[in-house]
């Protein structure tokens, strides 16, 4: 059986869990030990968004230091590190504050209809800004300690990928 454990909405760095991530952790590590006494391993994290709570390095930072002892965890149990996978959520990236020009801009051509235009565009100043709205999520995936699962396609933003991961004679496509 090839076992996905998919965390998604963690946002790391955002201060109201602050209290209550070490009830959170817990509670994961139980459900954890549940799930390994079933399954034997884990075979995939998927994370699906809104990593980070305002896109901000030290929030990726948070999430390295969790799943760093997250899948030493599991490697413990079982003696494999699981494939990590992940794409970013509209947390994710550095948006332009809102009542700065570039923020009002974004909002309002957003807004108008303009962002088809942005899948539709091979424009290298489209592309370049988006780039750098989620320059610190990419920056983290590039540096991230993980089994990265292998990406095959890659497509127009961070995160927009295709990969494929085998483990206990399956192969599972992202």
């Amino acid at each position: 059986m090839f076992t996905i454990l998919h965390l998604t909405d963690v946002h790391f760095g955002q201060l109201r869990m602050v209290g209550g991530w070490p009830t959170v952790k817990a509670q994961l590590k139980k459900d954890l030990d549940h799930i390994l006494d079933q399954t034997g391993s884990i075979d995939l994290i998927a994370f699906t968004g809104d990593i980070a709570n305002h896109g901000l390095p030290e929030e990726f930072r948070e999430a390295t230091k969790f799943l760093e002892e997250l899948c030493y965890d599991l490697y413990e149990r079982s003696g494999t590190f699981p494939f990590f996978a992940a794409v970013p959520g509209n947390h994710d990236l550095q948006r332009p504050i809102r009542n700065t020009p570039a923020g009002r801009v974004l909002e309002e051509l957003w807004n108008d209809g303009t962002e088809h235009e942005f899948f539709e565009t091979d424009d290298d100043d489209v592309n370049f800004f988006a780039q750098g709205l989620f320059a610190n999520y990419s920056e983290w995936m590039r540096n991230a300690p993980f089994v990265m699962a292998p990406q095959e396609h890659v497509g127009v933003l961070p995160g927009d990928y295709a990969a494929g991961v085998a483990a206990k004679g399956i192969r599972v496509g992202i």
